[in-house]
């Protein structure tokens, strides 16, 4: 394991990891779309009917999302049919506890911070025999987002979209407090000097909701010149005077009154009901914005702040992967072809909530027209040669990385620790787990 860099769009590393045995591959798709970028259609006549169990998240958007593309796919292919099912509440356990219990769906959501774990224990099916058999093009998919599709050099899953965190911004608010709309080159200094006209003079309770999330934190690590991980990945770095300056003004968003604390957070989200005027997210974030907000406020999105040292910004995907489990393999593979196509991908991009991961379609109409006409599109993609993408942890300490860290950023914003006292802790135990690992 090696700690991730900031690292351009055409050179970002591939996840590395440790073999995992015993993964059965399916057969041979006769009648398979010959590439994954055909968009004809033909329809199959002779097939048996399939259905197929296909989870998401609990969310309008994501149930949006999968209603689309499995309707697109229906489409050239009347013999398959879906069951959409949402999960609510901790995903990835709850896919862990299908995959104990051998209730898995056909084909679910992931994220990248989920790969190597769900690989390493069998959950997912190995896709690249298949692929190359199809002669399925990824030549075109972001390599950055391919790479972390990956275990140990295996693809597991589709990404489905590049996910480019923003800011998004009440306009209402920002007028309001007497500001201008942030800019494409804001900085750290110019975020903070905003989060204090926006609670003062916005009519806001908070300028930024904010969450514990990968894509928040280790920016502000590495954005003040710490890593989260030595060279080597035998140990954390996050410890280091840089990188506890960056959690020591990440946390202080939260002690100065700006942010929402995370671990005491508002019943709805904070940002929809317009009592912040921010909050950090990615594009499949927009659906679900639309239909909460309505025309309550203006809002926008413009680039991450540039953070003091490094201007660097979360960056990583989301995708689907085909449960090892699935009675329908074959057809759930066909799907995930599908969904990397052009013609999925515009599928997708009409949604609203999608930034291409084809190359090609980066500045296609089709996605670039929603949600409205003037919207700052453009954020979703810009400075790309500056993401950095998760920490590399391995899959055999998964749980106990994730638990020390929420648990250190919970004692911080409870104020029942020092970010020095917690984030120690922390590193202690993840050590002890990376060292048992080894």
């Amino acid at each position: 394991m090696s700690e991730r860099s900031t690292l351009s769009r055409r050179t970002l590393l591939k996840r590395s990891g440790m073999m995992v045995g015993g993964t059965a591959l399916f057969g041979s798709l006769s009648d398979v779309l010959a590439a994954c970028g055909s968009t004809s259609s033909t329809t199959s006549t002779t097939s048996q009917p399939v259905k197929l169990r296909f989870s998401m998240l609990q969310d309008p958007g994501e149930i949006k999302n999968a209603q689309a593309l499995g309707s697109g796919f229906s489409k050239l292919h009347p013999n398959v049919s879906f069951s959409y099912e949402p999960i609510s509440g901790t995903y990835d356990q709850k896919i862990l506890t299908e995959a104990a219990g051998g209730t898995l769906p056909d084909i679910f959501w992931i994220a990248d911070v989920y790969v190597p774990e769900f690989a390493s224990k069998g959950i997912m099916l190995q896709l690249d025999s298949q692929f190359a058999q199809d002669k399925v093009n990824l030549n075109d998919v972001y390599p950055g987002m391919l790479g972390i599709a990956k275990y140990n050099g295996k693809l597991y899953a589709v990404p489905r979209d590049y996910n480019h965190v923003v800011t998004y911004y009440n306009q209402d608010a920002f007028t309001k407090a007497g500001l201008s709309a942030p800019s494409m080159n804001w900085t750290y200094a110019d975020f903070l000097a905003a989060c204090e006209a926006l609670v003062s003079k916005g009519g806001v309770k908070y300028a930024l909701n904010l969450n514990v999330w990968w894509a928040t934190y280790v920016p502000f690590v590495r954005g003040f010149g710490g890593h989260m991980f030595s060279s080597d990945g035998k140990s954390v770095a996050f410890t280091s005077p840089q990188a506890l300056a960056g959690l020591q003004a990440l946390t202080d968003l939260v002690a100065k009154g700006y942010a929402v604390n995370p671990a005491n957070p508002p019943t709805n989200d904070p940002f929809t009901t317009g009592d912040a005027a921010m909050s950090w997210t990615v594009r499949p974030a927009d659906s679900s914005y639309q239909s909460a907000i309505g025309s309550k406020f203006t809002w926008n999105v413009t680039r991450f702040p540039k953070m003091p040292q490094n201007p660097v910004i979360g960056g990583g995907m989301s995708g689907y992967a085909v449960s090892a489990q699935s009675q329908n393999a074959q057809w759930a593979a066909r799907f995930l072809e599908y969904i990397i196509s052009p013609a999925g991908q515009q599928i997708f991009e009409a949604t609203g909530n999608s930034v291409p991961v084809l190359e090609s379609l980066q500045t296609d109409s089709t996605w670039l027209a929603q949600p409205r006409a003037g919207f700052n599109n453009q954020a979703f993609f810009y400075d790309n040669q500056d993401d950095t993408l998760p920490p590399n942890v391995p899959a055999s300490i998964t749980t106990a990385y994730n638990t020390a860290i929420s648990d250190a950023f919970t004692k911080v914003y409870l104020k029942k620790a020092s970010v020095q006292d917690a984030f120690t802790a922390a590193a202690s135990t993840i050590n002890s787990a990376l060292s048992s690992a080894s």
